[in-house]
């Protein structure tokens, strides 16, 4: 009987390693990907790129400080924004 205790133990934890690699190689590790590539496209906007907020605003970087970027959305608009809020660089068209 102590046979099956111990292999019925064994396998529990079985269970629960393959079960601990499933939500890492499903959850996690998809997560952080997306985390390090929206990080990467973030510190790649330039100048004059155009951008898409978080909250849908549409323009063109005027200039970037530090964690802060200018945003031009009209003629005489522009707005301060996080460098954060930046949901989206907008491919520039080859026209």
């Amino acid at each position: 009987m102590v046979k099956g205790q111990i292999s019925g133990q064994f396998l529990l934890i079985i269970y629960i390693i393959i079960i601990a690699a499933a939500y890492y190689f499903l959850l996690v590790l998809p997560q952080r990907k997306r985390a390090q590539a929206r990080q990467k496209m973030i510190e790649n906007v330039k100048v004059n790129s155009g951008v898409i907020t978080a909250g849908g605003i549409i323009g063109k970087v005027k200039s970037i400080q530090e964690d802060i970027i200018m945003l031009q959305v009209d003629k005489d608009v522009t707005l301060k924004i996080a460098k954060d809020a930046i949901a989206q660089v907008i491919p520039e068209s080859k026209d």
